[in-house]
């Protein structure tokens, strides 16, 4: 199971790895669909894709930048399987940040994200080149393919005095644009641009926003994008210039917008008022609310999708299609941390990671795929080492009383095998026995539900193991 991991929590090794992985795109071309390979190195091909598709201030700048950091993803588990995009917590200064245990872990330097001021350098000197002409800036023709092969010949970053994001004032920041004043160690501090003093610095309180209102989801969204570029200004240098597309040359950016799909992710995994699972949140039709219907919501997704926009290796004729709506691009990843990690918060997400209760009680999840005859469903419970009391899985079955798995102290284990048809709008309902100090005796109450069972392929078995802490 891969899990994208606040980058501070990674070891040295990991960071090894994913700096060797991002190097390595470098050195590897795509493919393309009539033989040979391209031009354009995979690594370059993030900046490319960048300039010829990615929506900034309009409705699918997540769903978009969420298939770019997809697809970044898996071409870097080409490279090692294990690997996964970090985040940075840009609630953090990332010279400084927080890991689980509270210690402060410096994210720049030599030996992962490069240098604070300046050229990046180590460990990313290949992605650059100050030598090259015509480089990817000076070059004047009108190739798009040969612009792109070109090095950049600089990657650089101006991050303000050590502070967090959200305590930094905003006149600190470097609003200059011009590369030439990096050249002359001019550092323009003028007004920002509009709406970056909309920055929501709190987490759970930018995923609040939009909550009540009749859509939701831009309420949420047209708040999340200062906030990303609040983090982007932050950074300075290329991944904060706002005059064309340049953030994609800095393997920061990545890290950044790991965050983006993570709050993304919070908010579509958050609870809604009681515990039972929003599951519109993760549902392609409903997730988008009106904006779902408007041209930028409905154009299909460039340049992966074959249009006038295209670049290799997703020009060749009948290039399949990528959509805002389409469930790989709906479906959030799986994150070590939500914004709603403690609460009462639903997830079939966070059931793969360990879905906390109250009182400290753990349910995970594991489901094994193609395990029962096609057209079933198997639903296991088990108790965990530390549990005793009785424990109890309400399972919908179509035009009937849901089923009740009971396990205990002396059964520890129950499944039962229904027809995966009859899941469908269904819930799951977590039981648990508990002391009722009025009229002292215990009671079986409902702990949990989640729904949203379609999530769950068919021929599947999903074990459930109900542990304490």
């Amino acid at each position: 199971m891969r899990v994208r991991k606040n980058a501070a929590d990674l070891t040295p090794e990991e960071r090894a790895a994913y700096v060797a992985a991002v190097i390595e795109l470098r050195n590897r071309f795509p493919q393309l669909t009539g033989g040979g390979s391209d031009t354009v190195n995979w690594w370059f091909k993030q900046d490319q894709q960048h300039i010829n598709g990615g929506p900034h201030q309009l409705p699918s700048f997540l769903p978009w930048h969420r298939e770019l950091v997809n697809r970044f993803e898996a071409l870097l588990q080409q490279v090692d399987p294990d690997i996964t995009v970090p985040y940075w917590d840009w609630t953090t200064d990332p010279r400084a940040t927080p890991d689980r245990t509270g210690r402060l872990v410096d994210l720049m330097g030599p030996d992962f994200m490069g240098a604070v001021e300046g050229d990046i350098g180590e460990p990313f000197l290949s992605l650059y080149d100050p030598q090259t002409s015509p480089n990817r800036d000076t070059y004047r023709g009108t190739d798009r393919e040969e612009r792109a092969a070109l090095p950049p010949p600089h990657v650089r970053r101006r991050l303000p005095p050590p502070n967090r994001p959200g305590d930094v004032p905003i006149n600190d920041f470097d609003w200059s644009d011009n590369p030439a004043n990096f050249d002359a160690g001019v550092q323009v501090r003028n007004n920002p641009p509009a709406g970056l003093e909309r920055y929501q610095p709190d987490d759970r309180a930018l995923l609040d926003e939009g909550s009540g209102e009749p859509e939701p989801w831009q309420g949420f969204a047209d708040w999340l994008y200062p906030a990303h570029s609040w983090a982007h200004r932050y950074m300075g240098g290329d991944i904060a210039r706002a005059d064309g597309h340049f953030s994609f040359r800095d393997p920061f950016v990545f890290l950044l917008h790991s965050n983006v799909d993570r709050l993304y992710a919070s908010w579509q995994l958050r609870p809604e008022g009681d515990s039972r699972e929003p599951a519109g949140r993760l549902n392609s039709a409903r997730v988008y609310g009106s904006q779902a219907t408007v041209p930028d919501m409905t154009r299909k997704m460039d340049p992966w999708s074959g249009g006038s926009l295209a670049v290799p290796p997703w020009d060749a004729p009948n290039q399949r299609e990528i959509h805002t709506t389409d469930p790989d691009v709906v479906r959030p990843t799986l994150y070590d941390r939500y914004v709603y990690n403690d609460e009462l918060c639903a997830s079939w997400a966070a059931f793969l990671l360990g879905r906390r209760l109250p009182g400290g009680h753990i349910i995970q999840a594991v489901i094994e795929l193609d395990t029962v005859p096609t057209g079933s469903t198997t639903f296991r419970l088990q108790l965990g080492q530390r549990c005793s009391w009785w424990k109890g899985l309400l399972v919908p079955v179509a035009g009937s009383d849901d089923l009740l798995l009971e396990v205990d102290s002396t059964s520890r284990e129950a499944e039962a095998t229904v027809a995966s048809a009859g899941l469908r709008g269904g819930v799951l309902g977590f039981r648990r026995r508990e002391w009722d100090f009025w009229p002292f005796s215990t009671v079986r109450r409902l702990a949990y539900q989640v729904g949203d069972l379609d999530i769950v392929p068919d021929a599947s078995r999903v074990t459930f193991v109900w542990q304490q802490e």
